[in-house]
């Protein structure tokens, strides 16, 4: 016996794998059913009949020891130690309230295929950022100088101050616009 996998699933964790991170099954389950899953879903490495204090041990044991960030997903109770001794602990909404409260971020759905989303939208909101630093750089690079009249002596041209200030609301469009194109983020289009 097996638990049912979500028909979402496989191409979350597919997703996932695809950005980079590193998987494991870490569960409380008998280990012939978690092989089962695991070895439906490409997982590789699993370790199965774990208890709750053993969850947070192997999450904390991995903390500094692997590259980049350890986090966790979990939805019950069991899990509840083990999320919030994590780098990142993720909850799923449809999870039990010790679960919801240890952890850092909820799904709202009760889909594993959340959390690739979360992870897809991250990275693109930190692109967006990048973005609209180099954006505002450039653009303080070579309108406060105009606008300060340091141009007059090598070029003869100065920035009228009500152009200056023109152009500073352009730029702060501009940056809102680039930023709003985060409403239309589709993780299909963000892999």
């Amino acid at each position: 016996m097996a638990d049912p996998i979500r028909s979402t699933t496989p191409a979350a964790i597919h997703s996932l794998k695809n950005l980079g991170i590193d998987i494991e099954l870490l569960t409380g389950d008998q280990p012939e059913p978690a092989q089962a899953v695991a070895a439906q879903l490409g997982i590789t490495r699993v370790q199965a009949g774990v208890k709750p204090d053993g969850k947070a041990a192997r999450v904390s044991s991995l903390i500094g020891t692997v590259p980049g960030l350890v986090a966790m997903a979990g939805d019950g109770t069991n899990d509840a130690p083990a999320l919030a001794s994590a780098d990142l602990g993720i909850s799923l909404g449809s999870g039990t309230d010790a679960a919801k409260e240890a952890a850092a971020v909820v799904v709202l759905k009760g889909d594993i295929a959340g959390i690739a989303r979360a992870f897809l939208m991250g990275r693109a909101t930190v692109r967006v950022i990048r973005q609209n630093l180099f954006l505002a750089f450039a653009y303080n690079t070579l309108a406060l100088p105009a606008a300060a009249g340091l141009f007059i002596s090598s070029a003869g041209w100065a920035l009228n101050p009500i152009w200056a200030a023109g152009s500073m609301a352009i730029s702060s469009l501009l940056l809102t616009g680039n930023a709003l194109r985060l409403l239309r983020f589709s993780p299909k289009n963000n892999h």
